[in-house]
């Protein structure tokens, strides 16, 4: 009777975390299915959402009966899950929950998860796939001559603009957003990337409807019943071969707009060095005229 009570706390125990968990992306690692639900790991599944979680739970409590005395104490396992999801699992779910904390406060930003943009000196099209409130990673810049203290999005490029303005393609950029602009025609990106991060598009909203758990970890309003799969969208964009024959040029005019940046700072660096020199100049002309001047006096 004592076991059974303590086998129903537990039960109860890992549904309420079960409930904790609800939404957010958390996976439960495959080398700790046998412990934290052994009865999935049985069977090969992939537990990546409390729904998931809480039917193996409630499986695996109901056919305690039916699993022979070779199955162990059901009290010790349950323990043991109630372990492992404090110890190694509580820390990510709280990490989860404070990164959808901060992306639930808007305010300063711009541009949307979903949102087709541009960049508006290159002028290639992207899709936003995140957001942070600063510059978070300096590495993933492109161009480091910008402020850090504004909001920087990830975002997946389109192949055909990306082509046309580098010469190449280039997945993923990330954008410090005085450098982003909406687009508002054509709305759609052709990249091979798209399906890793969205669903599908809305023309509706005129934006990317994003899988569940990047929904989760940006609250928005993504509810839409006109969703097209991505690659129907795709479809829609004429093919990067036709671009393709105007690579040489755009790769031209690419390193044409690198060229001219650098050129202006090294002007303006010649610049200050010939003034430098300038002054250098005038002083010792004016050092030497001066014991000049003294010497025509004395005579």
């Amino acid at each position: 009777m004592k076991n059974r009570s303590l086998l129903l706390t537990c039960y109860r125990s890992l549904l309420r975390w079960a409930d904790r968990c609800e939404g957010a992306p958390i996976r439960i690692k495959s080398e700790h299915l046998g412990a934290v639900c052994p009865a999935a790991a049985d069977n090969s599944v992939v537990i990546n959402d409390a729904a998931t979680f809480r039917n193996f739970v409630q499986w695996q409590f109901r056919r305690r009966d039916t699993a022979g005395s070779d199955a162990g104490d059901p009290v010790e396992k349950a323990f043991t899950a109630l372990r492992l999801l404090n110890t190694k699992y509580e820390p990510v779910l709280q990490a989860l929950e404070e990164e959808r904390r901060v992306h639930t406060d808007r305010k300063g930003i711009k541009f949307r998860v979903g949102e087709v943009v541009q960049h508006s000196q290159q002028g290639y099209r992207a899709v936003v796939t995140g957001w942070d409130r600063v510059c978070e990673n300096v590495n993933l810049l492109e161009d480091t001559d910008v402020n850090f203290v504004q909001p920087f999005y990830r975002v997946i490029t389109d192949d055909d603009s990306m082509l046309r303005s580098h010469g190449q393609k280039r997945w993923f950029q990330y954008l410090p957003q005085d450098e982003v602009e909406i687009l508002k025609s054509p709305k759609h990106v052709t990249s091979m990337k798209i399906n890793e991060y969205f669903d599908g598009y809305s023309p509706q909203l005129g934006r990317y409807i994003p899988k569940r758990h990047i929904q989760w970890e940006y609250p928005d309003e993504y509810m839409a019943s006109d969703v097209q799969p991505c690659s129907q969208t795709m479809r829609k964009i004429r093919k990067p071969s036709s671009v393709l024959r105007n690579t040489s040029r755009a790769s031209e005019k690419g390193k044409a707009r690198r060229k001219e940046k650098v050129a202006r700072k090294s002007d303006e660096a010649k610049s200050g060095q010939a003034e430098q020199t300038a002054k250098s100049a005038l002083g010792a002309a004016k050092n030497v005229e001066e014991p000049a001047v003294k010497s025509v006096t004395e005579k």
